[in-house]
């Protein structure tokens, strides 16, 4: 019945009209958003859903968070990088498990290494800014940090709940506050990614782009040679969410 039942979920992952709530729910959207993609598969429309999740009607957008929390749980839930990443599963992490978001995690500590393929990077990138989105797309990390973000919360220590990502932010912020070992070692896990890519961190791609456009037009995102320029540039960073972020990133490497 597991078995039969996970096929169903990996189906429709690949062709979001296989589910009957959610082609209910989201047939307007996809008119309205994504109808040039509809006829291709491989996830397409959903990808499409999730670039415009802001714009959703309310229970389009329920469906499709949900989609997206079970998609960030297992790389086969996800046709389009599963494809594009097939041969660096293979090198990077064929001794992941599956589940729980493991082997995903693995291929983006792998990202910015030289022998990581181009398809496979490119679909990570898209990953990693939805991974900075919300707790709610770090399986692991919100299974072995939840008493820590609790801790934390009942401390007001976590700030505003409407800001981008504000319960990575809260861990990685206080991570000397943190008591569990397991959520110790994936917060490290995300800190690293951060310092290796600005697009890891909740809200900095956001507020860095003008900066990044005016001041690093040449430089290619990863391997931290964004946060570098920045770090070079930062006297001449105009917004100033950028320019405390840049600061932030600067003294925890």
């Amino acid at each position: 019945c597991k078995s039969s039942l996970w096929r169903k979920e990996q189906q429709r992952a690949a062709k979001g009209s296989l589910d009957p709530m959610g082609k209910k729910n989201c047939a307007k959207d996809v008119m309205t958003f994504c109808s040039g993609v509809k006829a291709q598969g491989k996830g397409l429309v959903q990808e499409c859903l999730r670039s415009n999740m802001e714009k959703l009607s309310e229970a389009c957008r329920l469906i499709v968070k949900i989609g997206m929390e079970l998609a960030s749980e297992d790389l086969r839930f996800k046709p389009s990088m599963q494809e594009a990443c097939a041969v660096s599963q293979k090198r990077f992490c064929s001794d992941v498990k599956q589940g729980n978001g493991r082997i995903i995690t693995c291929l983006l500590n792998h990202m910015h290494d030289s022998e990581m393929d181009l398809a496979c990077k490119t679909e990570l990138a898209k990953e990693q800014r939805w991974r900075a989105k919300s707790l709610d797309f770090n399986p692991t990390l919100k299974i072995v940090c939840k008493r820590d973000v609790e801790s934390l919360m009942e401390k007001n220590m976590c700030g505003s709940s409407e800001v981008i990502g504000w319960r990575i932010q809260c861990l990685t912020r206080h991570s000397r506050e943190i008591t569990a070992p397991e959520c110790k070692e994936a917060v490290k896990g995300v800190l690293q990614r951060q310092s290796a890519d600005m697009r890891a961190k909740p809200g900095m791609e956001a507020a860095c782009a003008s900066d990044v456009k005016s001041l690093c037009p040449d430089v290619t995102p990863g391997g931290a040679q964004l946060h570098d320029c920045l770090r070079e540039n930062a006297a001449r960073i105009m917004n100033e969410v950028c320019k405390s972020m840049v600061r932030e990133t600067e003294n925890i490497d």
